[in-house]
C-alpha cells in the first residue's frame, strides 16, 4: 500500500537488475552509518552491532539513514512480502555505528576517528564476520594542514583495503558544477566511488569530477527516490511527516502550475506497507548515498558467485561492464551506470576451476 504517492519515482532495490541468481549468502557485509533500528528486512541478519562514536555506544538508528542504507543492500522485503528487496537479501549485515547524528556536538578529530575506528574495527573482526564489503554513505572535507590539504580517512582506507575488503562509498550530492566531488572518502584512489543515475541521465544532485584524488566517481547507480526500510520516529520521517503535511496544504489551497511548483519543492516522499506500530515500514529516499549500498550488495553477490576476487578485481569488473551514457560527461558518470548481470556473470567467469 503506498500512502503518500507523489510525482517520483520509487523502486525497489533490485528493480531493473534481472533475475540475479545470487543473493550474498554467507558474506558479509560492514554498513558503516547510523547504526541499525529493528525491522523485519534485517532482524535475521544482524550479526554484530557496534559503536564508535565518542560517548555514545547505543547501536540504534535515530536518523533513520543507515537502517534505510542497509536494506537497500541487505534487505530481504518481509515487511512487504518481497516487494520491496534488498540486492543481497541472504548477505550479513554488521553494524557499525560511526555517526550519530550530532556532529556539531564533536570536534572535527572526534568525527574522523569514529569513522577510523570504525574501518579499524571491521579489519580486526572481518575473519570473524566474514567481513568482505564495507558501505560508507558518508563524505567528510579534507582537513587543511599549513598549506595543503590531507585526507584524515586515508590511511584506514588504505590498511582496510590491503586487507581485503572491498570499500563502496558515495560519491556525495554536492550538485552538477564541475568539482564537486571534493570529499572523502568518496575521493580515495582505492575505494569504488559511486555516483547517482536518474533514469538514462546522471542525478543532478550527484557530485562530479574533476577533483581532487580520482577526479570522478568510478560509476553510477541509481539514486532517486529509492524505497528502503524505515525507522519509527527518526528524523528522516519526522522532516517527511512535516513534508507531508505541507504538501496536503498545498494540495487543497493552491491549483495548477503554482501548485506543481511548490509540491516540487516541499518534495515530499511517499511511504509504504503499514507496521503494526502504525508507522510506514518504508520511505523512499534519495541520494549517493543510497546507490552506495546496491553497489555493495552487487559486490556482495559476486563475492558468493567468487570469493577468491580482490578489491581492485571487483572494482574493475564493475567498471568494464557498466553501461556508459551517451552524451554525458566522463567526469559525471565515470565508466557509466552499473550492470549488475555482467558484473555477477564476470565474477563467476573468473572463478578458479
Amino acid at each position: 500500500m503506498i500512502l503518500s504517492p507523489n510525482n517520483g519515482i520509487q523502486h525497489s532495490a533490485r528493480e531493473g537488475m534481472g533475475p540475479l541468481r545470487t543473493t550474498g549468502r554467507g558474506i558479509g557485509v560492514a554498513v558503516l552509518d547510523s547504526g541499525i533500528s529493528p525491522h523485519p528486512d534485517l532482524d535475521d541478519r544482524l550479526v554484530c552491532a557496534v559503536s564508535t562514536v565518542p560517548g555514545s555506544p547505543g547501536t540504534g538508528d535515530f536518523l533513520g539513514h543507515g537502517t534505510h542504507v542497509a536494506s537497500l543492500a541487505l534487505g530481504n522485503g518481509s515487511a512487504s512480502r518481497g516487494e520491496f528487496c534488498g540486492v543481497a537479501p541472504e548477505a550479513n549485515l554488521i553494524s557499525v555505528r560511526v555517526t550519530s547524528g550530532e556532529e556539531a556536538q564533536m570536534t572535527p578529530e572526534e568525527r574522523y576517528g569514529a569513522v577510523v575506528a570504525g574501518l579499524r574495527w571491521s579489519i580486526e573482526n572481518r575473519q570473524r564476520y566474514n567481513i568482505r564489503v564495507v558501505n560508507l554513505s558518508m563524505g567528510y572535507p579534507l582537513a587543511q594542514s599549513k598549506d595543503h590539504l590531507v585526507d584524515p580517512l586515508g590511511k584506514a582506507i588504505s590498511e582496510a583495503v590491503k586487507a581485503g575488503l572491498v570499500l563502496v562509498v558515495a560519491a556525495g550530492n554536492e550538485g552538477d558544477r564541475p568539482g564537486t566531488l571534493c570529499k572523502t572518502p568518496a575521493i580515495h584512489p582505492d575505494v569504488i566511488t559511486v555516483g547517482s543515475s536518474d533514469g538514462d541521465k546522471v542525478a543532478k544532485f550527484s557530485s562530479r569530477g574533476p577533483g581532487p584524488g580520482k577526479g570522478m566517481p568510478d560509476l553510477l547507480a541509481p539514486g532517486v527516490n529509492l524505497m528502503g526500510a524505515n525507522v519509527a520516529f527518526s528524523l528522516a520521517e519526522s522532516r517527511n511527516d512535516r513534508a507531508l503535511e505541507q504538501a496536503q496544504l498545498v494540495k487543497t489551497r493552491c491549483h495548477g502550475l503554482e501548485r506543481d511548483r511548490r509540491l516540487a519543492e516541499i518534495d515530499a516522499k511517499p511511504t509504504a506497507c503499514f507496521m503494526p506500530n502504525g508507522h510506514p515500514g518504508y520511505i523512499a529516499l534519495q541520494g549517493t548515498s543510497m546507490s552506495a549500498p546496491l553497489v555493495a550488495g552487487v559486490v556482495a553477490c559476486m563475492l558468493e558467485a567468487n570469493p577468491f576476487l580482490g578489491p581492485q578485481e571487483v572494482k574493475e569488473i564493475l567498471k568494464r561492464t557498466a553501461r556508459r551514457l551517451e552524451g554525458v560527461d566522463q567526469y559525471a558518470q565515470g565508466a557509466g551506470v552499473m550492470n549488475a548481470d555482467a558484473a555477477i556473470a564476470e565474477a563467476a567467469r573468473r572463478r578458479p576451476a
